[in-house]
């Protein structure tokens, strides 16, 4: 399987100038791919896709924003949680803190204090002040 992904990105560097940047996430230190598409914005959704199916973090909160937004796609708001869901569950602080959020306005998702509460605690515990901040409202 990752012969195949490695001769698909081989093949859209060089046909579509896709770009892809290693750097180190400093959540666990593991190195990170980052996918873009500077030229072609349509195309940029395809390249978060599989850098999120990849389980790149960031991008999986990209995509949650796209969705929720309207960014490049259809506003969508099952895709933008599943996305915020997926960052958070890998540990994305932003994306704890979005679902945390989330479920407090029931924006997304249908409201759940206890979810809220939940999400934003593990954000508080990474060290998230804005997660603090809104915790101390609901408390």
């Amino acid at each position: 399987m990752k012969q195949v992904v490695v001769i698909i990105l081989f093949f859209a560097f060089f046909v579509f100038d896709v770009q892809a940047k290693v750097y180190v996430d400093n959540t666990d230190g593991t190195p990170k791919i980052q996918y873009t598409a500077p030229d072609n914005k349509l195309e940029s959704e395809e390249w978060y896709y599989i850098a999120s199916r990849n389980g790149d973090v960031s991008a999986q909160f990209i995509m949650g924003q796209m969705y929720e937004h309207g960014i490049n796609v259809a506003k969508n708001k099952g895709e933008a949680f599943y996305w915020y869901e997926q960052a958070a569950k890998n540990g994305y602080v932003y994306a704890q803190y979005r679902l945390g959020e989330a479920y407090l306005k029931g924006d997304i998702v249908a409201k759940d204090t206890v979810k809220a509460k939940e999400w934003l605690e593990k954000a508080s515990k990474s060290g998230d002040k804005a997660s603090a901040d809104l915790l101390a409202k609901i408390k």
